[in-house]
């Protein structure tokens, strides 16, 4: 059996993925599989044991669809449900199977604000493998680093991870409250992010040159994961960086603003792991959740969801954590 397992974005939902690939590979016998997602996340599936062949392209599977074709795969599980993974199963000759997105009842609690919970995304992408008869082993994420690897930026023996990325907006902890967190840290602390967060990155470091260093836009995903998995506690916003630290089996604090863990993107641990990790959010601000995904500014434009968790609080959770 050759099953193709096709999701192209982004690094949560990729990381995420690691499951129910793991339970395929494990659970069934005879069974090759390959995964298709973007070269800019190779990093996540390029050491994977429980792959045999990853597929990499730009934009989309029409870059490779005639090697797809060659290869007579026997089954497509599509864990990405957007219109290049509908192309590729309305044109690939083959039977295929995806999973709920629950975006109907995402939309109802942002309606509603009435918060109830939706299953993990990594549990509901066992639904696309239905057909295997495998079940969740309880083990979580998986990352896996390279045999060989040189980390060639530095790093203090003990330090904060703080991952100040997030795709929109309204999903970021203001700057002005990370500064104030670097502040009062009891550690130095690492700024992780991508290319968007290279002046905040720089402008935090150029305030705090003691306390701060700063790689936004610097690390590939795999230099990323060293530094969280090195780091005593990870501080992470509602981004891939914070599924990244779950697959590390990382302690951490989860910063929400617009959007919730309810919507089934918290971090997604290994049952009875022990491990400290802490939501700070606010329950009591009435507009959240206001988007699945996020805006570039605050519809209500008091940005309540994050102003109102205050650095000292943050600081406060951290020190219980780390000492």
């Amino acid at each position: 059996m050759k099953i193709l397992i096709v999701r192209l974005s982004s690094i949560g939902d990729i990381l995420l993925t690691t499951p129910v690939i793991r339970c395929l590979k494990k659970q069934t016998n005879n069974t090759e599989i390959h995964f298709l997602t973007k070269n800019i996340y190779k990093d996540i599936y390029l050491h994977n044991p429980y792959i045999d062949k990853l597929w990499t392209v730009d934009q989309g599977p029409k870059e490779i669809f005639d090697k797809l074709i060659r290869e007579n795969f026997d089954f497509l599980i599509d864990l990405h449900k957007n219109f290049r993974s509908l192309w590729l199963k309305a044109n690939l000759p083959v039977e295929f199977s995806s999973f709920p997105k629950k975006n109907i009842k995402k939309f109802i609690m942002i309606k509603t604000k009435r918060r109830t919970s939706i299953q993990n995304v990594a549990l509901r992408y066992f639904k696309g493998a239905k057909y295997f008869n495998i079940s969740y082993d309880g083990e979580g994420l998986d990352f896996f680093f390279p045999n060989i690897f040189s980390f060639n930026y530095y790093l203090p023996e003990k330090f904060i991870a703080f991952a100040i990325g997030g795709t929109y907006f309204t999903k970021k902890y203001p700057t002005e409250y990370i500064v104030e967190f670097c502040k009062l840290s009891p550690l130095p602390v690492i700024i992780l992010g991508g290319d968007s967060e290279k002046k905040e990155g720089e402008y935090i470091n150029e305030l705090l040159r003691d306390k701060v260093i700063n790689y936004c836009g610097n690390l590939s995903i795999t230099e990323s994961a060293y530094v969280l998995d090195n780091a005593q506690l990870v501080i992470s916003n509602d981004t891939g960086m914070m599924h990244l630290a779950a697959a590390l089996r990382k302690n951490m604090i989860s910063i929400w603003g617009n959007t919730v863990p309810e919507f089934g993107m918290y971090p997604f641990y290994p049952i009875d792991f022990d491990i400290m990790h802490e939501y700070f959010q606010n329950n009591n601000v009435s507009c959240r959740p206001c988007s699945k995904l996020g805006f570039n500014e605050c519809p209500k434009k008091h940005f309540d969801c994050m102003r109102s968790l205050l650095p000292a609080e943050l600081y406060e959770i951290a020190s219980r954590i780390i000492e």
